[in-house]
C-alpha cells in the first residue's frame, strides 16, 4: 500500500508523530511538509503548494492522511486527476481552530473574523473518509463545538450532523519516544524536588498562574529548585522575563529551550515534580514525556488531562482551582519523600502511548478503509 502523509505545519510535536509512522508502518511512505511558519496562511496557501509538490513528484497514494491545518477540500481539488478513483483520505486533528482560545495578540480572532479556518476544519473533517483525533477529550469537545457553531451562518441547514462525524471518528494517540527516552534514563538524588516547567511558552499555557503558585510556595519557604525548558519565541509572556530576574532566579537549574532531544529527555529525568496549568491542551505531549520521566504530575483536571492518570488516582493529580493547585503543590512538597516512592502505577498507565502499540490501531484502521 502506498501512503501520502501530509503535515502543512510540521511542528516538533508533529515531526516526533510522522517520524513514528514513517518508522513504524509496513507501507510505502511518502511524506510532504512545510514548515511551522504563519500558520493563517499554511491553511490558505499550503494546500496548492503541496498538491503541486505530489504532482510533480509523480507519487500516487492509496490512501492519503493528512493533518488538520490542510484544506482537504482545495488540496484533493486541485490534484484529483493525480489521484486514484478509489484513494481513501484520513485527517487527523492534533489540534483545531474551532475551540483553540483566543490570543489576545490575535485581533482577527478576538472580531470573530477568523471564522473559515474552523470551518476550513469542519469541511476537511466532512470531505475524509475518517477522522482521527488525538485524545478522546478532542474529538468530543470539537464534535460538540459544531452545533452552536454551524448555527450562525445563514443559507439553511448544513446537511453533515456531529452524529455522522462522530460515526467516522476514532482516536489514536500521539506517540511518545518511549524507547529513546527510557535509555536516557539515570537515577538522580537531589537535594530538593525539582520542579519542571517544559511546556511552549505562550499564554495558552498560562505561565502567570503556574509563577504565581510557584512564588507562593516559595515566599512559605518551601524547599524546591525549578527547571524551565519548553520551546519559545520572539514574543513569550512577559512573566518569563520578569522570574529570571527575580528573587526566584536562585532556584533556577536550567532556562530556556533544550534542542537536541536526548539532551531534553536527560532533563525530564533529573526533575520531580510536573505542572501544567494549562489552559488548552488536546493531548499534551510534554505532560506525558514528564510522566514516563517518573516526574510526579500536577494536572487540571480539564481537557485531556484525565486520560493520562488512572482514575483511581485522580484526586492525588488533578486539581480543580487555583487553591487546589497550591494545596496539592504544598502538601506534595511537605510530603515529598513518602509520594516520590509510590508512582508505578503513572508509568504503567502511560505505556498506551509506546508508538509499538499505536501502530497496529493504524495498520487496522487502513485495511478496514481500503
Amino acid at each position: 500500500m502506498k501512503i501520502l502523509i501530509i503535515d502543512p505545519y510540521l511542528t516538533p510535536s508533529h515531526e516526533l508523530w510522522l517520524d513514528h509512522l514513517s518508522k513504524g508502518l509496513p507501507h510505502q511512505i511518502f511524506k510532504l511538509t512545510l514548515p511551522p511558519y504563519h500558520w493563517k496562511w499554511r491553511m490558505h496557501g499550503g494546500s496548492l503548494e503541496l498538491a503541486e509538490k505530489l504532482i510533480n513528484s509523480g507519487f500516487v497514494p492509496d490512501l492519503i492522511l493528512a493533518t488538520e491545518m490542510l484544506d482537504l477540500n482545495i488540496f484533493m481539488a486541485h490534484c484529483r486527476r493525480h489521484l486514484k478513483k478509489n484513494c481513501r483520505v484520513i485527517i487527523y486533528f492534533h489540534e483545531n481552530q474551532l475551540t483553540y482560545p483566543v490570543s489576545r495578540m490575535d485581533m482577527d480572532r478576538q472580531k470573530k473574523f477568523d471564522n473559515h479556518y474552523a470551518f476550513i476544519n469542519f469541511s476537511s473533517a466532512v470531505l475524509a473518509d475518517w477522522i482521527l483525533f488525538n485524545s478522546e477529550f478532542h474529538r468530543q469537545v470539537f464534535l460538540d463545538a459544531l452545533i452552536p457553531f454551524l448555527k450562525q451562518f445563514p443559507g439553511g441547514t448544513l446537511l453533515t450532523s456531529p452524529d455522522q462525524l462522530h460515526n467516522k471518528s476514532s482516536v489514536i494517540y500521539p506517540g511518545i519516544d518511549f524507547e529513546i527516552l527510557m535509555q536516557e534514563k539515570k537515577q538522580f538524588s537531589n537535594q530538593v524536588p525539582v520542579i519542571l516547567w517544559n511546556h511552549r511558552w505562550e499564554y495558552d499555557k498560562d505561565p502567570d498562574l503556574f509563577f504565581k503558585v510557584i512564588r507562593q510556595i516559595a515566599a512559605e519557604g518551601k524547599p524546591f529548585q525549578l527547571a524551565i525548558l519548553g520551546q519559545h519565541f520572539h514574543r513569550s509572556p512577559p512573566i518569563f522575563e520578569a522570574i529570571r530576574h527575580s528573587p526566584l532566579a536562585d532556584r533556577i537549574v536550567h532556562w530556556g529551550f533544550i534542542p537536541e532531544r536526548k539532551d531534553y529527555y536527560q532533563w525530564l529525568w533529573k526533575s520531580d515534580i510536573i505542572i501544567s496549568t494549562s489552559k488548552q491542551d488536546f493531548f499534551g505531549i510534554s505532560v506525558v514525556e514528564a510522566i514516563i520521566a517518573q516526574c510526579y504530575p500536577l494536572l487540571p483536571n480539564r481537557l485531556a488531562f484525565p486520560e493520562h492518570i488512572p482514575e483511581s488516582h485522580h484526586a492525588e493529580h488533578l486539581y480543580i482551582s487555583e487553591d487546589d493547585l497550591l494545596v496539592k503543590t504544598r502538601k506534595l512538597l511537605d510530603q515529598w519523600e513518602e509520594s516520590r516512592r509510590s508512582t508505578g502505577y503513572l508509568h504503567r498507565h502511560v505505556t498506551k502511548y509506546n508508538p509499538a502499540k499505536l501502530i497496529d490501531q493504524y495498520i487496522e484502521l487502513f485495511e478496514k478503509l481500503m
